[in-house]
């Protein structure tokens, strides 16, 4: 294979500069692959003839399709994006729905709390009352109970004739 020599413009050169300098695994290892890739590029689009003005115009149009590429790659990007953001917004209501749900439950067993808790305070509140009432009979009872006993004590001190009395018009309390 016989060596050719060929003068690349400045602009051709910066355009292969450039894509040496690309982190792309099929980017081109030297400047004489990204040169002869160039020139296949070209062949391709059957500029085979070309001056290098008209390549400079090609890779003109090679690195606008490229930095086209590029903008769709962003948009596609973006799009990704916007369609992970609609699936959120297109969640939301069964996440809302679910907070809900358990908002409603947990309101259910609070109210079901509440509620035990009341008839839990009724019944103390009578249990109260009713030791109230208990020892209010006590209390009624004992001095009943001592009232007797103190009129049974004044009978057997007193003598025959004042339980004959007492007998006849009841006895007073006022000796108690």
């Amino acid at each position: 294979m016989s060596e050719v020599t060929v003068a690349i413009p400045d602009e051709v050169d910066g355009w292969i500069e450039r894509r040496l300098d690309e982190s792309d695994p099929a980017a081109p290892d030297s400047r004489a692959e990204a040169v002869r890739r160039s020139l296949d590029r070209a062949r391709r689009l059957g500029d085979v003839d070309a001056s290098p003005e008209e390549l400079v115009g090609v890779y003109r149009v090679f690195e606008d399709l490229d930095a086209g590429i590029e903008t769709v790659v962003d948009t596609y990007r973006r799009v990704e994006q916007a369609d992970g953001d609609v699936d959120d917004v297109l969640e939301a209501p069964e996440k809302l729905e679910q907070v809900r749900a358990e908002r409603d439950r947990r309101i259910d067993r609070l109210e079901t709390e509440r509620e035990r808790l009341k008839r839990e305070k009724r019944q103390v509140l009578e249990e109260r009352d009713e030791k109230r009432e208990l020892a209010t009979f006590a209390e009624t009872q004992q001095s009943v109970l001592e009232r007797r006993e103190e009129r049974e004590r004044r009978k057997e001190r007193a003598g025959i004739l004042t339980r004959a009395k007492w007998a006849l018009v009841g006895m007073d309390d006022e000796g108690a």
